[in-house]
């Protein structure tokens, strides 16, 4: 049944700008204090940096574009879900969300096939409203916020989600909420921000009529087979023909006629409008308020979601009640937040409810059981706190239940990411700074309206109040805290966190905001000081921790009136400068002192800004249409800051820290979580380049390191890149000429075709290739399943230059599904890789896989003062515990180990050149190395070798580019084990990891490290090897090992258990890490001779 949900009655939805552009966390609209006018053009300002749009005007075809926006990709939703449909054939679920994408559930799957970018404006638009799939299936449209005449409906071929198959005009005024089809897929209903209807002609994609409704409809579709739009709106039940763009109750009789059964249509109508009036007499569970609704009459059901208490709790629930005696058929309370989209199969069997979370739920209406849930990775984090010695961020993602849930205490501190060695602790140290909302004589108290919710914050001394803050309507202060004023330049300041995703810095004074935060997307949780006062640390249900800074306050000058990005005025602050001046409430401003927005914008950006507090400008504005001029003194104004440094990670452990203009440091994993979003028009898809694909450049631990020494992002980079060998260009890739510079090449794959079947063992490849800014193309590669192609020659093709290649290669694929991808790079970056499914059916059946084990442990050097105990031991040890799996899991165990003097250079070179001409596709290869690990004058990494010499590295030692490039030709599965830098580790701290490479897409190794970079690897003459090593021997030969009791051991238990005994025999001290690439599934690695059931040694709670 096809229909739209509603997100109307609930508070938590956000009223639609009629420009489509309103940012949120507008400052209260408080007569009791000045209001900071500037504040609009610097939050424009901020956002342009961020990937704005010019403001105050469309952007027509051929003007400048938004800029890059880095953003992050947590695949999977983080914040609202704003609509959800499911395709006919219910294989797929599409899911729009406020972060501006939409994403493609394969429901069979579990997995997200597809997700949809578009344009990315200022504000909210570009913010996905609605979505549907045409009747037939063949196409899905996603309603989008615009305020443009290109149109607000993106139209998609569902056979290729890579581009915008269609941009219907229309919706001008706010763009889309609502979209729904006809059961034939003739018509199409859209509903925008501004209540006009739109009814088009699907097949022409013309508009057919036009009607208005009052306010957001609670429902909107065609429910019978004849084409009859029916929407609950404010005003009760209307009814339009489709075919005739008209009123129902306006038809002449011998329209209804044409309709085919209009009394069919009158009964339908009859049947709804008592079904709008036993509305108010459902009794929804809890004394809840409604939140979405969604309607099939086919299958008699009204699918509603609302909120309410439950055992003094809040609840959220969503209920199935039958349309007929309004009988409750079945409740779900699922979620932990209101749910704003819903969506009904066609089959009536399934539901999907999308909340504020970012949780998608698919459960079945029979049963009320989740089948699958939908949601990006990491947590929401409800605490934050400094570590004493400010070197770490201590944090909690487990929210308090009942009546310990409360203003500033959400949660208790539970972990700790440590900013020195960029580890994460699962435990607390000392006392961690956190909020302070007493100190001495003075308190900050919260206001309490109802439950937990603080409308107001006074501040108080001595017990009297000073001063007093009221929130606007709609919005509460989550957390606040006493700020030092040492580097603020305030004698007494307090920073507030709202749930309207805003943070503030007020003079408690007069409590006059003077600076505001802005990078969260959702609500922030918990605020507080850094020991030293010079940073502000914050959390939020966006799943990220920041780091502010709390110096070079500024005070700008701006109006007393507030107004929108697209310069309509908001507020006049009463009998203030700019009422006696004549300006109204929806006036338009277009000018101050002579100068349009993008010279404002461009002024601030550039610490230009040309006015005075107290000064009087002409501000050119209009009413109605008619211009006027007024003068207005400036007022002093707050000014805005972004983050020094973001944080996320994600429920595997990967993070990722970042600064604005893109530089980051990351696990290995982790930086796939953030990406550039490029727009390429309103009309065609935006690009999106994850961090990862320009870590040449921008992956800089250094910098990140310098960022929270010096406090200033600039300074940093600067500071770091002069320490440097040799010279680096500063480029920040919000900048669209910075970002052009260093884009990778774009790969088009031509053959095989996805879920393409191959007869034999060979398919083709054919790619074509090409540069996008003029580098010179440097390596196309193929891969299967991960892996280096094998097969044939590779194929040039006849016309090929270095901007542009076609390269063809028959390629050996293995028995059964497999994954074909194609990668091109240049020297600045690489490509995503593009890859296909296809299925061989038939030939030869795949051999099973050989083993191929090379171990290096290094104990005695040629410079005794190198020497370790027992690295030569660990060697030995782990090439024998994988022979017993010969003729078990594997054909063949090839085992060899080189130790202490055997392992020269040489030799080693030697082992890894063997390994590459012996290993067959279908086989595995393990390395092991256990050594020193030392960097030259230039930070380059070498591993070491017998003969090692830190004078002399380049000859002596292995160059990590040189081992990472023949593990990039090895034709199978890769695994390496790293345990370098043993006891006592060599020279200053490793600034970034030389061995990460190893983890790309490109080389696909899964690479186990005994330690973070910036750790040690510990000996224990207890265990007589490091305890990396023992922890991988013990995890082999014990098989409880096996948390699922399959018999077999795969790379999660490995991981699972390495990391488990590691922290066990170190009592913390070392942290073994795991990294797997992307296009590398899990997979069993060992078989247990015989399965066991747990033992003393199974699994404690925690990851599987």
């Amino acid at each position: 049944m096809n229909g739209e949900r509603v997100a109307g009655a609930s508070a938590v939805w956000e009223r639609w700008d009629p420009c489509g552009l309103a940012l949120r966390g507008a400052l209260p609209r408080d007569p009791v204090r000045p209001l900071l006018g500037i504040r609009r053009i610097l939050a424009v300002a901020l956002l342009l940096l961020l990937g704005g749009a010019v403001p105050g005007r469309a952007e027509p075809p051929g003007e400048k574009l938004a800029e890059p926006k880095l953003v992050l990709d947590a695949q999977g939703f983080t914040s609202r879900v704003n609509s959800l449909a499911f395709s006919p054939d219910r294989q797929l679920l599409a899911a729009a969300g406020n972060d501006k994408t939409v994403r493609i559930f394969h429901l069979e799957t579990g997995q997200i096939q597809a997700t949809l970018r578009g344009y990315d404006g200022i504000g909210a638009e570009g913010e996905c409203a609605a979505v549907a799939f045409s009747p037939s299936g063949r196409e899905l449209l996603v309603g989008v916020q615009s305020n443009t005449t290109e149109g607000a409906i993106r139209v998609y071929d569902v056979a290729d989600f890579e581009q915008i198959a269609q941009l219907l005009p229309g919706h001008d005024r706010g763009g889309v909420v609502r979209l729904a089809f006809s059961r034939d897929g003739r018509f199409l209903a859209s509903v925008g921000a501004d209540d006009e209807v739109l009814i088009w002609d699907w097949p022409t994609r013309k508009v057919r009529g036009r009607a208005t409704v009052q306010g957001l409809p609670s429902y909107l579709g065609f429910l019978t087979d004849i084409p009859v739009l029916i929407a609950f709106d404010r005003g009760g039940v209307k009814a339009w023909s489709a075919l005739h763009a008209k009123e129902f109750a306006k038809l002449l009789p011998a329209e209804k006629a044409e309709l085919g059964a209009p009394a069919l249509v009158q009964k339908t109508l009859g049947r709804l409008m008592a079904m709008d009036r036993g509305m108010r007499q459902v009794k929804l569970p809890y004394a809840g308020l409604e939140d979405a609704r969604y309607l099939d009459l086919d299958v008699g059901h009204d699918l509603r979601s609302g909120s309410g208490t439950k055992a003094g709790r809040p609840c959220y629930f969503v209920g199935l009640w039958s349309d007929v005696d309004g009988r409750l058929v079945q409740l779900y309370e699922g979620h932990g937040y209101g749910v704003p989209s819903l969506a009904l199969s066609s089959d009536g069997a399934w539901v999907a409810s999308g909340d504020h979370f970012g949780e998608i739920h698919l459960w079945e209406v029979a049963t009320g059981k989740r089948k699958s849930l939908f949601s990006g990775s990491g947590r929401r984090i409800y605490s934050v706190g400094w570590a004493p010695n400010g070197q770490g961020l201590a944090f909690g993602t487990k929210p308090h239940a009942g009546t310990r849930w409360k203003f500033n205490d959400y949660a208790d501190l539970e972990q700790t990411f440590d900013l020195d060695k960029r580890r994460i602790r699962d435990e607390i140290t000392g006392n961690p700074q956190t909020a302070i909302l007493r100190e001495g004589n003075r308190e900050l108290a919260p206001e309490i309206a109802a439950e937990w919710n603080v409308n107001a914050l006074s501040y108080r001394r001595q017990g009297r109040r000073v001063s007093r803050y009221t929130f606007p309507p709609g919005v509460m202060a989550m957390c606040a805290t006493f700020a030092k004023s040492s580097q603020l330049g305030l004698d007494e300041a307090v920073i507030v966190g709202r749930d309207d995703n805003a943070m503030m810095c007020m003079d408690l004074r007069g409590m006059i905001g003077r600076r505001e935060f802005v990078g969260h997307s959702a609500p922030v949780t918990a605020a507080a000081v850094s020991p030293d006062g010079r940073f502000l640390a914050s959390s939020s249900i966006d799943r990220t921790l920041r780091v502010w800074s709390l110096a070079n306050l500024k005070i700008y000058a701006g109006p007393d009136f507030d107004y929108s990005a697209g310069g309509i005025v908001t507020y006049v602050l009463p009998g203030g400068f700019a009422e006696r001046a004549g300006i109204r409430y929806g006036d338009l401003l277009s000018r101050m002192g002579g100068l349009d927005m993008p010279t404002l914008v461009d002024r601030y950006i550039n610490d230009r800004w040309p006015f005075k507090v107290g000064e009087a400008v002409d501000f050119e504005m209009s009413r109605g249409g008619k211009p006027y001029r007024a003068k207005v003194t400036l007022i002093a104004s707050s000014d805005f800051i972004e983050p020094l440094v973001s944080l996320f990670i994600d429920h595997a452990g990967e993070w990722v820290a970042w600064t604005p203009q893109g530089y980051y440091d990351a696990s290995p994993g982790g930086d796939r979580l953030i990406g550039w979003h490029v727009n390429d028009g309103r009309a065609r898809a935006a690009k999106f380049y994850l961090a990862r694909q320009f870590r040449k450049r921008f992956y800089r631990p250094d910098i990140i390191d310098r960022v929270l020494e010096l406090g200033d992002v600039s300074k940093a980079v600067a500071a770091a890149n002069a320490a440097r060998p040799r010279p680096v260009e500063m480029l920040d890739l919000r900048k669209v000429d910075d970002l052009k510079k260093i884009e990778p090449p774009i790969v088009r794959l031509i053959e095989p075709d996805t879920g393409a079947r191959v007869r034999g063992g060979r398919v083709t490849v054919r790619a074509e290739v090409r540069s996008q800014n003029g580098l010179p193309i440097t390596e196309v590669r193929i891969l299967v399943d991960g892996r280096p192609a094998q097969g044939g020659e590779v194929v040039n093709g006849p016309d090929d230059t270095p901007e542009r290649r076609t390269v063809t290669q028959e390629v050996d694929v293995p028995r059964g599904r497999s994954e074909v991808s194609v990668l091109a790079m240049n020297k600045e970056s690489t490509s995503q890789p593009v890859a296909v499914a296809v299925e061989r059916s038939g030939g030869a059946e795949s051999p099973k896989p050989k083993v191929y084990v090379f171990a290096v442990g290094i104990s005695q050097y040629v410079l005794k003062d190198l020497n370790l105990r027992f690295a030569h031991k660990d060697a030995t040890d782990f090439a024998a515990a994988w022979e017993p799996q010969k003729d078990v899991f594997y054909s063949g165990v090839d085992a060899r180990s080189l130790i202490d003097v055997q392992a020269s250079a040489s030799q080693i070179r030697d082992g890894l050149q063997r390994l590459a001409q012996a290993a067959k596709p279908e086989d595995v290869a393990i390395l092991f190395m256990s050594s020193h690990g030392m960097r030259d004058a230039s930070g380059d990494y070498y591993l070491g070798t017998h003969e090692i010499d830190p004078d002399r590295l380049l000859a002596t030692g292995i160059p990590s580019s040189e081992f990472i490039r023949q593990v990039a030709k090895l034709p199978c599965k890769v695994l390496i084990f790293v345990d370098t830098c043993h006891s006592g580790g060599l020279g200053a701290k490793l600034v970034d990891d030389p061995l990460r490479e190893l983890v790309s897409d490109e080389v696909g190794a899964i690479l186990f490290a005994s330690s973070t970079p910036r750790e040690e690897s510990l000996e224990y003459p207890k265990l007589q090897n490091g305890a990396f090593s023992k922890a991988i021997l013990d995890t082999l030969q014990d098989p409880a090992s096996d948390l699922d009791r399959d018999g077999k051991l795969t790379i999660t238990e490995l991981d699972f258990w390495i990391d488990n005994r590691v922290q066990k025999f170190t009592r913390g001290q070392q942290h073994p890490t795991t990294h797997k690439p992307s296009t590398i599934p899990n997979f069993a690695i060992y078989q247990f001779l015989k399965p066991e059931g747990p033992s003393s040694g199974s699994a404690p709670g925690g990851r599987p």
